[in-house]
């Protein structure tokens, strides 16, 4: 019932207009560009909401706005591998969601065929989900981590996010604005790879430190 009734509002709200932020930019993304972990590890991937301000507007996720983000709707696609049996997660006991998305019951991550969507939303209905900057005109808030179990060594995950499947689960804001008709969506790749051990890892740099001293020797 409280399910449906979020749902009600949601729609409800992404039928309303927002004319103000208009050009700011949203961007759906990954917290790096790139993951190397070893075979059989496990690696932590973030997925930001990033929205930059411009013309001197104001920014929907600053403190004090009362237009934050309300909900984040999201499809990952890590079908994409080159070299093997790439990399994957296995659902919802491998994502855990930024504890300010709050409406636990509304947690989804169906993952089916190297494909997932992942949806929360928050309670807060009045601001939604605010934050400080990060950096000026910059403004990120965590959606999700999602823990990869690394494939064979010399496979390459490409990871792409785009919209949610589930056309009811939209992202949007607190002031009624649909954030999938704004927001531009990133990637990323988990690269697979041999790890020196940690002991090696110590050789290796006694090593260069002794090839230094020769030099300076020389």
């Amino acid at each position: 019932m409280r399910r449906s009734f979020l749902l009600l509002i949601a729609i409800f709200a992404g039928c309303l207009s927002s004319q103000a932020n208009g050009d700011q930019i949203y961007e759906l993304i990954f917290d790096a560009p790139e993951y190397i972990v070893a075979a059989g590890d496990t690696v932590d991937v973030q997925i930001l909401l990033r929205e930059t301000v411009t013309n001197g507007d104001i920014a929907r996720l600053a403190s004090g706005g009362n237009d934050g983000i309300f909900a984040i709707g999201v499809n990952l696609d890590f079908s994409n591998v080159v070299g093997g049996p790439g990399s994957e997660f296995f659902g919802i006991g491998d994502v855990t969601f930024n504890p300010q998305f709050d409406d636990t019951p509304t947690y989804q991550a169906d993952v089916a065929s190297s494909m997932a969507n992942l949806y929360a939303a928050t309670t807060n209905f009045s601001t939604g989900i605010e934050v400080p900057p990060v950096s000026a005109d910059v403004f990120e808030v965590e959606f999700a981590t999602i823990s990869f179990t690394a494939g064979v060594e010399g496979s390459v995950t490409n990871l792409e996010l785009g919209d949610n499947d589930n056309q009811a689960l939209f992202s949007l804001f607190a002031d009624g604005t649909n954030l999938n008709e704004l927001v531009t969506y990133g990637s990323s790749s988990i690269i697979v790879q041999s790890v020196p051990e940690p002991g090696s890892m110590a050789v290796l740099a006694l090593g260069g430190i002794g090839l230094l001293i020769r030099r300076k020797r020389g």
